[in-house]
Formats: C-alpha cells, sequence, structure tokens
C-alpha cells in the first residue's frame, strides 16, 4: 500500500463525517478497488449508530430498490440511522428514490 492512502483515507472520512446528517445523499465515486467499501465500513464502526447496509451487487437488492415508494424504503429502513447503498450505480432510478425519501 502506498504511504499516503491512511492520510487521504483521514482526509475523506473526516469530509464524509461532517456532511452526514445534514438532509443530503453522500455519494462516494473512486475507481474500482480503492477503498470505498472499507472506508465506510471504518466510518460506520466508528460511528457506532444503527446502520442498514444494501449491496447492489445483489440482485435482490436492486430488484426492490429500483422502482419502490417511500413508505417501503421507509420499512426497509427501519430505525436505522445511517443508510449505505454499495455499488448504487447498478440500481435503476436509485437518485429518484434517495431523493424521495431523504
Amino acid at each position: 500500500m502506498h504511504k499516503n492512502y491512511p492520510m487521504i483515507n483521514r482526509v475523506h472520512e473526516s469530509t464524509i463525517t461532517k456532511k452526514l446528517f445534514k438532509g443530503k445523499t453522500i455519494i462516494l465515486l473512486g475507481p474500482r478497488q480503492s477503498g470505498k467499501t472499507t472506508l465506510l465500513q471504518k466510518i460506520s464502526k466508528e460511528m457506532d449508530l444503527p446502520t442498514k447496509w444494501f449491496n447492489a451487487d445483489e440482485p435482490d437488492v436492486r430488484q426492490i430498490l429500483s422502482n419502490t415508494s417511500s413508505t417501503r424504503l421507509k420499512s426497509l429502513i427501519g430505525n436505522n440511522t445511517l443508510v449505505i447503498i454499495d455499488e448504487a450505480q447498478r440500481i435503476e432510478n436509485i437518485g429518484l428514490n434517495t431523493k424521495t425519501y431523504s
């Protein structure tokens, strides 16, 4: 691993955590295998909040989240405070669906 990666991850982690819970969806972009999921796992663990993870690599998750209502999303999320959708770009209409809920 390149020696500068830990510092870059700390900068990204700080930026993400400062933006959480402001009524907006946060999108984390980067190349494959660059540590996005690992970074989100670290943030989730350190924040120690009820968290719901969706992995859009799973076909059933893609289907559920593609065309759903805000009522259904609320049901899926439950009482979780933090929602993370890994590989969200694979979900049809994900932007509209998350906008409806947030």
